[in-house]
């Protein structure tokens, strides 16, 4: 009984699991037997089903139909003329107000392209800008770089990166660590 009593947490954790085990057989017999479950079908989950369906037994692949038999076409290396930006005036005589709409049109386009001639000037400007900024910060790292390198001893050791320098150095300068004597 002290035995019980002492493994009482242990006897519970084994008891859950056996009881979980027994629910879940039981489950599964329960679907064996009757695998159909009406509400899980309901209409809203339709197309839910039929997705699932569709990716468990998915239909394969059918190739594109057959170009018709004969030579192939040959490749044209013509560049299409560019798109034209405004309409073409139709044959008959010009109105005032068709007149008015064209130039309406022309300026709106002329006023577009200055936009973006614009817009491409200033991005043409930051890059500029930007690789003037990286030049410099390069530089000056090429300076800190070799402003360490040639500082007093001491001032190298206060660097970390120069004390690792320094241990990578002292490993491949010295002897191996076999031919090393173990007394010193």
């Amino acid at each position: 009984m002290d035995f019980i009593f002492d493994n009482i947490y242990i006897i519970a954790v084994a008891a859950a699991g056996l009881v979980q085990w027994w629910k879940s057989t039981q489950d599964a017999k329960k679907e064996r037997e009757n695998p159909y479950r009406p509400e899980e079908y309901q209409p809203q989950n339709y197309e839910e089903l039929l997705e699932e369906a569709e990716r468990r037994y998915s239909r394969p692949a059918v190739p594109p139909p057959l170009p018709p038999s004969g030579p192939p076409p040959q490749p044209s290396f013509e560049r299409n003329p560019a798109p034209t930006l405004l309409k073409k005036l139709q044959a008959s005589p010009p109105s005032r107000q068709n007149v008015l709409q064209a130039a309406q049109q022309a300026s709106a386009v002329e006023a577009e392209l200055a936009r973006q001639a614009a817009i491409a000037d200033q991005l043409r400007a930051l890059k500029e800008s930007k690789k003037r900024k990286t030049e410099a910060a390069e530089a000056a790292k090429r300076v800190a770089e070799t402003a360490a390198f040639s500082g007093s001893v001491r001032d190298r050791l206060k660097n970390p990166v120069e004390i690792r320098n320094a241990f990578v150095l002292k490993e491949i300068l010295d002897k191996p660590i076999s031919l090393r004597s173990t007394t010193a």
